[in-house]
């Protein structure tokens, strides 16, 4: 079923991308930086951040990570 605006673009049979975004958690984006600097024994904020924006991408904001980040070093 497609509402909106999107139902007059759609005739029956057509193939539609459905798109979904979700946000990490606050102790969800804590546990990866955790992990990460397990992994890497890393305590440099430059290294780990870089790490964190390609591991998180898409589910977590830059801003909220590096927050996280800078409590933890």
């Amino acid at each position: 079923c497609v509402n909106g605006a999107a139902a007059r673009k759609v005739q029956a049979g057509d193939k539609i991308i459905i798109v979904t975004y979700a946000q990490m958690s606050e102790e969800e984006i804590s546990i990866e930086i955790d992990k990460l600097m397990t992994e890497t024994g890393s305590t440099n904020m430059g290294i780990l951040m870089k790490e964190l924006n390609v591991r998180l991408s898409g589910r977590a904001d830059g801003k909220t990570i590096s927050r996280i980040l800078k409590t933890k070093l």
